[in-house]
């Protein structure tokens, strides 16, 4: 999962693109903490195609060990455009996606595909015998993968589409969302603390009247930290990001009420700081007592 560079400066980019290839061989797993749209076709040849500014690529990690590649950050880059990425996996078995931007994963066509997503999106098309998704707060849009069997873990306020053919395993709860295109007879499904398991046909949006505010937030430590946001929506939803902030620094923010601010670790572990609520309006939020 990303984590800040505590006391580095930025690398910005210098507005150069370029494309460029690099090797790429025998890869089953794909681990992302990278910024970056990627594209990930498991019908072509082995490719790993990268489009960035010409002096960030040094600073981009792209080094395979044991079949598995884990495209991160080396330093703290600040690309003026979005990096580019284009994968030909015919080996994927397995995709990890942590960052809050969106990953596709088309043609697939194996015997079985895991994807975790605990942040951002995931979309996946085609077909595979079985398939095991998990989540937190991400999305993953696997209503386009013909699936016979599928396996869900579901254990916060995420949203995970499925469209099992023979059978379907789910574990929801927190207020996750698992919508299915059709249920199998042969289904195992638990859900607890709000989570709930919906056809994709039958499910309404919720019409509740959420309030957002306008308000800003302070970072009231003397440490640089990284956190994250998640607050709901008005279609039962909700939306989710990260970000850093440096000490005793103010941004702007406009959230809905009931919105969760926590704050992050560099192991990935979350601390719930604030919960807005209708009087923070118009007033500075201190994140820490």
């Amino acid at each position: 999962m990303l984590v800040g560079f505590t006391g580095l400066a930025q690398i910005k980019g210098n507005k150069k693109v370029e494309t460029r290839a690099f090797p790429f061989e025998n890869v089953e797993t794909i681990k992302i903490d990278l910024y970056a749209n990627i594209t990930i076709d498991n019908s072509t040849s082995e490719s790993l195609e990268i489009t960035a500014e010409s002096n960030l690529f040094k600073y981009i990690d792209t080094e395979i060990v044991d079949g598995t590649i884990h495209f991160s950050q080396l330093k703290w880059i600040a690309p003026t455009q979005k990096i580019s990425i284009k994968i030909g996996a015919p080996n994927l078995k397995r995709v990890v996606h942590d960052t809050h931007d969106k990953t596709i994963i088309t043609n697939v066509n194996n015997a079985i595909l895991r994807v975790n997503a605990n942040i951002g999106k995931v979309i996946i098309e085609g077909k595979t015998k079985e398939l095991r998704l998990g989540t937190e707060i991400g999305q993953i849009d696997a209503s386009n993968i013909e699936a016979e069997k599928v396996f869900v873990n579901l254990w916060d306020s995420g949203t995970i589409k499925v469209n099992p053919t023979k059978y379907l395993w789910a574990d929801v709860s927190n207020d996750g969302k698992l919508l299915y295109t059709q249920l199998p007879k042969d289904n195992k499904i638990k859900t607890k603390s709000g989570g709930m398991v919906e056809s994709s046909s039958n499910y309404k949006m919720k019409k509740e009247d959420i309030k957002w505010i306008s308000f800003k937030i302070k970072n009231n430590s003397s440490n640089r930290n990284q956190f994250i946001v998640k607050g709901p929506k008005a279609d039962g939803s909700y939306f989710g990001y990260g970000f850093p902030m440096m000490p005793n620094s103010k941004r702007k923010e406009k959230w809905s009420v009931g919105t969760k601010v926590y704050k992050q670790n560099a192991l990935g572990f979350k601390k719930l700081l604030v919960i807005i609520k209708p009087e923070d309006e118009g007033k500075v939020v201190n994140l820490f007592e």
